[in-house]
């Protein structure tokens, strides 16, 4: 019977998990599966869409913005999917697309993953994926203590950043000339549309004062 399965009978190690296989935390970060792109909710492994080229090319290029800022500032580190974060014991581990960690904080990050809620996170919605990102990791990560979260929707050119404070996530802060302003990481900011026509990086991290 599927309630009885276990991690010893059940999984052959560089396989699918079997449909119903339910895993603690632990033992699902120390199995091998088929590839690394699944999540852990409530005691199952879920494996996670596909992503395309679009939802790809946005997150290397933030990536590759973030970074270079963090980096530069030393202000911590960043990490990309599939690196786990676990925000509390009652909630998924999750690999954000992009997930930031404040330099004071890097001592929660281990091994196979961050345990608690990173600094700032974002998610590039996929086909199947925006119900996921947009309401429940929105929940989660606001449960979690996420300071910051940011979704971007490539396939319907929308983005959303939102800032937490005393435990809810409010709207993200937008200047009066359309700049969405980083919270957490004070001089970083975006235009919507940078999201979708990818600006060179040189010239975006000067507009952040970093480079000649």
């Amino acid at each position: 019977m599927l309630g009885s399965m276990t991690l010893a009978d059940e999984l052959i190690f560089g396989q699918k998990p079997p449909a119903g296989l339910r895993l603690s935390y632990e033992e699902f970060l120390e199995t091998e599966f088929d590839h690394n792109h699944y999540e852990w909710v409530d005691g199952e492994v879920v494996e996670m869409n596909a992503i395309d080229d679009v939802q790809a090319r946005v997150q290397i290029w933030i990536l590759r913005l973030l970074a270079d800022y963090v980096e530069a500032k030393d202000l911590g580190e960043v990490f990309v999917d599939p690196f786990q974060m676990k925000t509390g014991p009652d909630l998924p581990g999750r690999q954000p697309d992009i997930q930031f960690i404040a330099k004071d904080r890097l001592h929660l990050i281990q091994r196979k993953c961050m345990r608690g809620p990173c600094d700032l996170a974002m998610e590039v919605v996929s086909y199947g994926s925006r119900k996921t990102d947009r309401v429940v990791k929105f929940g989660e990560y606001e449960q979690g203590g996420v300071r910051e979260y940011w979704v971007v929707d490539p396939l319907r050119g929308a983005v959303e950043h939102f800032h937490l404070a005393n435990g809810r996530f409010g709207p993200g802060e937008i200047d009066e000339e359309g700049r969405m302003l980083s919270h957490v990481l004070p001089g970083v900011w975006f235009m919507k549309d940078w999201f979708f026509d990818r600006p060179a990086k040189a010239d975006i991290l000067k507009q952040w004062g970093i480079g000649a």
